[in-house]
């Protein structure tokens, strides 16, 4: 088993990225981002099962498990950090519109600015954090189901005696 970032795996967490970047910007309109959001609980386990298609189709056929795991799951944590990113810049981008919008004095204003300014950068550096773990973990199982699949359908896998 191989922690090695190949350009399958490379290319999917990039993909996935930009397919969780766009449904972070989805989420600012309120019905659709109502309705879309939830399909980001499933973007890193596609990432992880496309990064094993992509490996598979340019021939890298090991069939371990072990190592669809490594690459679905580091395509996972790539596609988390971008896409966190954006999430971190919409977060920001929510806050600063809400202040502007806000009625009250400019010392109300400005404090309230710093306390969740503060707060959001700590609370929203977390959240990235906490994705790119969250992202490896479903990339890597999507990435396991999608080689434990792929290797039933090709006739590798031995049938249980009974």
């Amino acid at each position: 088993m191989k922690f090695e970032l190949k350009p399958s795996t490379t290319r999917a967490g990039i993909i996935g990225g930009i397919v969780g970047a766009v449904v972070q910007l989805f989420g600012l309109i309120p019905v659709l981002g109502c309705v879309i959001a939830p399909l980001g609980l499933l973007i890193p386990l596609g990432t992880g099962a496309y990064s094993i298609m992509l490996g598979r189709k340019a021939g890298g056929v090991s069939g371990e498990i072990g190592q669809d795991g490594v690459d679905g799951g580091l395509a996972g944590a790539i596609g988390a950090v971008i896409s966190g990113i954006v999430g971190l810049l919409v977060g920001i981008a929510r806050v600063a519109l809400n202040i502007g919008t806000s009625g009250g004095s400019p010392s109300d204003v400005a404090g309230s600015a710093a306390v969740l300014g503060v707060g959001l950068i700590i609370g929203l550096c977390v959240g990235v954090v906490f994705a790119i773990v969250f992202g490896g973990v479903l990339g890597a199982v999507g990435g396991v189901v999608y080689g434990m699949i792929a290797k039933n359908q090709g006739g590798t896998m031995t049938t249980p005696k009974m």
